[in-house]
């Protein structure tokens, strides 16, 4: 190989994070509720996804379920929608999105109300992680002053 011979270089064949699918969830979630907003995202998860919820960790804390890590489809939506069900309502603010790497990022706050009139409330910082053009996992972390 010389000066003048050419390296190619492989494109990027790894299909961007959805950030307008992430947004669409949240909108859900505003004008209908967390149900709505689960089911909304579910269409750009993978079957295997894993989500750490800080929901299921407010639900737990209260006594009811026993696990923050949701995995599938199925049992995220069965989570959500047996919460609601039994009295927790769920209530998120998003103040931002962005996209870093392969992963959106949803900056905002979250209320867990629970049926006794309790609440668990946090700012909140929410990691979608994309493989292969779907969601991937989904994290959370805590934020202080947001």
């Amino acid at each position: 190989m010389d000066a003048r011979d050419k390296l190619t270089v492989p494109g990027r064949t790894a299909a961007p994070p959805d950030l307008e699918a992430v947004k669409r969830a949240y909108e859900m979630v505003a004008q209908v509720d967390v149900v709505a907003g689960i089911e909304e995202l579910l269409k750009v998860c993978h079957e295997d996804v894993e989500m750490r919820a800080y929901a299921a960790r407010a639900v737990a804390a209260a006594g009811v379920g026993g696990h923050e890590l949701l995995r599938g489809r199925d049992e995220i939506l069965a989570f959500f929608r047996d919460s609601a069900e039994s009295g927790f309502a769920v209530a998120i603010r998003a103040r931002g999105f962005d996209v870093e790497g392969d992963t959106v990022v949803v900056r905002g706050s979250i209320r867990v109300a629970r049926p006794d009139g309790s609440f668990a409330e946090t700012s909140a910082r929410w990691n979608y992680r994309f493989r292969d053009g779907l969601v991937d996992s989904i994290n959370w972390e805590q934020r202080a002053g947001e």
